[in-house]
């Protein structure tokens, strides 16, 4: 078997089968990722990555022909329907994935089935909700270095959040990559074939550069040495974080004239760490548009800054002794209803205001609602019932969403509706704002929910997500649909009783359209 051990990057191409040599294609332009070739209803990897997944998943290490003066070449796939379960394991590793999917069906291709790369998942870029924790952000984060002065731009993609800052000092950036906890760090950095570079969940210096030999650590420069060693860091290419190029990027994606709006005109190396990020996006998201808020502008002045250790000695998010979320001040006060709830919770413990109006703005609506039991009780209801409208909203936006999630939204527009109600006398600043719901998004709620049947297939390609009367032509398909069906059924019935053969089966042939008699 040890023909399986080749390579990817040594096989001799013009001897592999043409589908071979397109998967080397495909390989080749995306040389950090993992890929995963669509072949019918698998998933598969091959040469080096097949044993990668085989390893980090436990899949058996099979093989394929690839090619006569090549022999048997190593393979591992899963079924198509498990890959969010697949990628989340790869994911948690500090691994990318490439998804060369097919564009069309075997049934309609002239020669090779057309397949292209439709995504690439990795750490920063989840948006599946089954990759995500519902209490935690999933924050992609791009440094831009300038002397001594850093600019740093962060985005969870499957919110839409997207904010920028400036510091001056190594140090401040250290503590705000502690403080945030990025799933993946990108850094400008000219290397030849790009890769992954991963960093020990356990902060463990010697596994750090787990894989990758003390040559290559030599690649990255000085400034980043210093780095944390906890983090997944993915270098690009210096050319996305040119200012001149970053900017325009962030004009166009926004779809407007000038930075001022958001702040951030007056700090380039901001703008430049912001531009790294769309650039990844689109290279990486492909046919997935993400549907990004707009940037907002802070400055960690305004907020007092707790370093690693303080947080760590007040357990905000985990525990001293074992490094558990169980027991934390974080786990002790949750008791949110929602994500976007505990979200924002954990963000104002790890990011506290020193902003003496602000902080009592909050404290007027705590002790409103410490005081009136009732509407506490009813918010909590209502509250209760609503969905994570943020993600929700992400999904669509990107046009991965289903059925189901769009009811979701429905439903929680819905509440939305019962919230105002609840809070209509209050006087606090936080509540004020849920008096009042855009009449757009209760038209939005209703309307899905008279389009949509209540229990919708979670795949969009089932069909029977639309209610019946809602669109003439399609009743009309879905009738005829039926009358279909019951006549093959009729039909198969007269040719057993005109025949005698009880076990004649007929069904209707998809690949030439036509009827098939079996016996």
């Amino acid at each position: 078997m040890a023909e399986l051990a080749l390579s990817s990057t040594q096989v001799n191409r013009a001897a592999l089968t043409p589908m071979m040599q397109h998967y080397i294609e495909m390989k080749e332009q995306y040389p950090h990722a993992v890929m995963l070739y669509r072949l019918g209803d698998f998933f598969e990897a091959f040469f080096e990555d097949a044993e990668l997944i085989s390893r980090e998943l436990e899949l058996v290490l099979t093989g394929r022909d690839g090619g006569k003066a090549i022999g048997r070449i190593a393979m591992a796939g899963i079924p198509h329907h498990a890959l969010d379960r697949y990628a989340n394991q790869l994911v948690e590793k500090g691994y990318s994935i490439a998804v060369c999917d097919q564009m069309e069906a075997a049934s309609e291709a002239q020669g090779l089935v057309r397949r292209e790369v439709t995504r690439v998942i990795t750490p920063g870029t989840v948006i599946e909700e089954g990759m995500l924790a519902a209490k935690k952000n999933n924050f992609l984060v791009a440094i831009a270095n300038g002397a001594d002065n850093w600019g740093l731009a962060c985005t969870d993609i499957s919110t839409g959040e997207f904010f920028v800052t400036q510091l001056n000092g190594s140090d401040l950036l250290i503590q705000e990559l502690l403080r945030l906890q990025p799933a993946e760090v990108l850094i400008p950095i000219d290397v030849p074939n790009p890769q992954l570079f991963r960093g020990s969940k356990a902060d463990k210096a010697d596994v750090f550069w787990e894989g990758i030999s003390k040559k290559n650590k030599s690649i990255l420069p000085e400034p980043y040495n210093a780095l944390p060693e906890s983090f997944c860091y993915t270098p690009r290419s210096q050319s996305g974080f040119a200012l001149a190029e970053a900017k325009q990027r962030i004009l166009d994606t926004f779809k407007v004239r000038s930075l001022e709006g958001f702040g951030c005109k007056s700090l380039p190396l901001a703008i430049r760490a912001a531009g790294g990020i769309l650039e990844y996006l689109e290279s990486t998201q492909k046919s997935v548009k993400m549907p990004l808020q707009g940037i907002s502008t802070y400055a960690i002045a305004d907020y007092l800054i707790l370093d690693n250790q303080t947080r760590r000695n007040l357990e905000i998010t985990q525990t001293v002794r074992d490094g558990t979320y169980f027991s934390s001040l974080l786990w002790a006060l949750d008791k949110t209803t929602t994500g976007m709830g505990s979200r924002a919770l954990r963000r104002w413990l790890l990011q506290p205001l020193k902003d003496i109006a602000a902080i009592n703005e909050r404290l007027d609506t705590i002790t409103e609602l410490f005081k009136q039991h009732s509407l506490r009780k009813n918010l909590r209801s209502c509250l209760s019932q609503i969905y994570d409208i943020e993600r929700l909203c992400s999904r669509i936006g990107a046009g991965t969403a289903n059925g189901r999630d769009l009811i979701a939204v429905a439903v929680s527009l819905e509440r939305m509706r019962d919230v105002a109600d609840v809070v209509a006398k209050s006087n606090s600043i936080y509540l004020k704002a849920l008096q009042s719901v855009p009449s757009e998004l209760l038209q939005l709620g209703s309307q899905l929910q008279k389009t949509l049947v209540e229990e919708p297939p979670i795949y969009i390609t089932e069909g029977n997500i639309i209610r019946s009367g809602v669109n003439e032509q399609l009743d009309f398909l879905r009738q005829q649909s039926r009358d279909d069906v019951e006549w093959l059924a009729a039909f198969e019935k007269q040719e057993k009783e005109r025949t005698g053969i009880n076990t004649l089966k007929v069904g209707f042939n998809k690949a030439f359209g036509a009827l098939q008699d079996k016996v």
